[in-house]
């Protein structure tokens, strides 16, 4: 899990639990996105022609 000592978590209440999302500076998250496959995404033309 890559965990390290003073790293923020996000504490997330899930029904009777509690969920820990480490918090990444946005210096790590750079770049993510350029993988992303949005084959499959929808456009504002697609959402408009339900209506």
């Amino acid at each position: 899990m890559h965990l390290q000592a003073g790293q923020r978590f996000a504490v997330i209440p899930k029904g009777n639990a509690i969920v820990l999302a480490p918090i990444h500076p946005l210096e790590e998250m750079r770049g993510i996105l350029k993988v992303a496959d949005t084959s499959d995404y929808r456009n504002r033309t697609d959402c408009l022609e339900r209506y």
